[in-house]
């Protein structure tokens, strides 16, 4: 089943310094505020080159569509924003509309479908990643005809960390 990736982009109101909405991501995670059903990961990025150099993106992936439109309505019919998930009101409202030149239910972003490689003949069968924490995603990845090459293991980094 495809994921949705949604696309969201941040512009910060003027006098509003990096530091803020850093901290404001913190508080927000800290908090729970991304926890949402059907939600499997999310990053924020800071531009570093472009036209959006020095702004912040957030990237939500979501397990399926099906699970996007529950949380936020088809396509075709949007939920309102009182018919969002309660943390997600307190992130929008609380938290990040103070922060942001506009309302964020109306920030400019892009939901986007992944493409099932797969079944488009692609062959995948290995992934590569940075860090293997050890927490069950060899597994996982595994049971999905997939191998892992990680570059570190948690522990190869702890063990590095002890030697500094």
């Amino acid at each position: 089943m495809p994921k949705v990736i949604s696309i969201h982009d941040y512009i910060l109101k003027p006098g509003v310094e990096e530091h803020q909405f850093e901290n404001a991501l913190r508080t927000a995670q800290e908090r729970g505020l991304f926890h949402l059903s059907g939600l499997v990961a999310y990053h924020f990025v800071k531009g570093i080159k472009g036209e959006r150099q020095g702004q912040y993106t957030a990237i939500w992936i979501y397990k399926s569509r099906e699970a996007w439109e529950a949380l936020w309505g088809s396509v075709e019919q949007p939920r309102g924003k009182h018919e969002y998930p309660a943390n997600w009101q307190i992130w929008e409202d609380d938290i990040l509309a103070p922060l942001l030149t506009q309302e964020p239910d109306v920030i400019r972003f892009t939901s986007y479908e992944a493409l099932p490689l797969r079944a488009l003949g692609a062959i995948v069968s290995d992934v590569l990643c940075v860090i293997d924490r050890e927490a069950g995603g060899t597994e996982h990845l595994a049971a999905e005809g997939l191998r892992l090459h990680a570059l570190f293991t948690m522990p190869e980094l702890q063990s590095l960390a002890q030697h500094l």
